[in-house]
C-alpha cells in the first residue's frame, strides 16, 4: 500500500513537470522604455489634432502637450497617436502610462485608448476634478467627486494638487493624475496606440489633459533554456510511475 500511494502521488510532479516544459514561463519585452518627455518629443509620436510639444507643469514635471502656444495645459479637444514596433513574436501587449486632467474636468469629457483601431476602454472613461478648490484628496467633505468612472481595472489614481495647477474656481481643483495600464492581445510588428479626449473642451485655460511616464511591452509564453530536458524528465517519470502503479496492483492482489 505504501508503494501505491508513493505512486499515485508522483502523478501530480509528473503532470507539473510537463506542463511546464511544453508552456514555459511567461516573458516581457519592453520596446518604449518610460518616456517622461525630458528629451523633448520623440519621432514615435504624432498627431492630426494638434502641434506637439513639451509643456512643464507648475511643479516642474515635463510631459506631453501642444508646442508653442505658450500655455502649458497640455491638450484640449483632440488625440495623440504613439506608433513603436514589436517585431519579436508575442502574443499580447501592455501600455503603461500617466494621464494628466487638468483643471476644471467635470466628468462629461469622454477619455479613449485604441490599440491597431481597437477601443480598450469601453465605455469610455471620464475623469471629474470637481471638488473645493482647496483639496488634496478625493475622500474628504467636499473632495468625493473628485473620480474616475469607467477607468479600466487596475487604474492607481486619483493623486490630487501633486502638479501645482491652480484652481479655475472655487468648485474644482487644479490638477489630479492617474497612472493606467492597459494589456491586449497583439501579435502584428508595429502597434499604434491613440489617445484621446472627445468632448467640449470651452479653453484650453478652463481644462486640459496631457500624458506623462509612457512605456509599451510585449508579453509571450516562451520555452524556457531547460525545456527540452523537462519534457523529457516527464516522459520518463510518466513511464515509471505507470511502471510502479502496476506492480503496486499487482502485488496487492491475491
Amino acid at each position: 500500500m505504501r508503494v501505491q500511494l508513493a505512486s499515485v502521488l508522483g502523478w501530480p510532479i509528473v503532470v507539473m513537470a510537463v506542463v511546464i516544459a511544453l508552456t514555459g514561463p511567461a516573458a516581457a519585452g519592453v520596446v518604449f522604455g518610460v518616456d517622461d518627455f525630458n528629451g523633448g518629443v520623440l519621432s514615435n509620436w504624432s498627431s492630426g489634432s494638434f502641434t506637439l510639444g513639451v509643456d512643464t507643469t507648475p511643479s516642474g514635471q515635463n510631459f506631453l502637450g501642444i508646442g508653442g502656444d505658450g500655455s502649458n495645459f497640455g491638450f484640449t479637444n483632440g488625440s495623440v497617436t504613439l506608433t513603436v514596433p514589436t517585431a519579436a513574436a508575442h502574443t499580447s501587449a501592455s501600455v503603461l502610462f500617466r494621464l494628466y486632467v487638468i483643471r476644471s474636468m467635470d466628468g462629461i469629457e469622454p477619455f479613449s485608448v485604441s490599440a491597431d483601431g481597437t477601443d480598450l476602454i469601453n465605455p469610455d472613461a471620464l475623469f471629474s476634478n470637481l471638488g473645493t478648490s482647496t483639496c488634496t484628496d478625493n475622500v474628504s467633505a467636499g473632495c468625493t467627486d473628485i473620480k474616475a468612472v469607467n477607468a479600466p481595472a487596475g487604474t492607481v489614481g486619483p493623486v490630487v494638487a501633486a502638479l501645482g495647477f491652480p484652481p479655475l474656481n472655487c468648485c474644482a481643483v487644479g490638477d489630479t493624475y492617474y497612472d493606467l495600464t492597459l494589456t491586449f492581445p497583439h501579435s502584428a510588428a508595429s502597434l499604434a496606440i491613440v489617445f484621446s479626449y472627445d468632448g467640449q473642451f470651452p479653453d484650453i485655460n478652463d481644462e486640459s489633459w496631457g500624458l506623462d511616464n509612457v512605456a509599451v511591452q510585449t508579453n509571450t509564453s516562451v520555452p524556457a533554456p531547460a525545456t527540452l530536458w523537462l519534457l523529457c524528465l516527464g516522459v520518463v517519470g510518466l513511464a515509471v510511475a505507470a511502471r510502479n502503479l502496476r506492480s503496486a496492483f499487482d502485488s496487492s492482489q491475491p
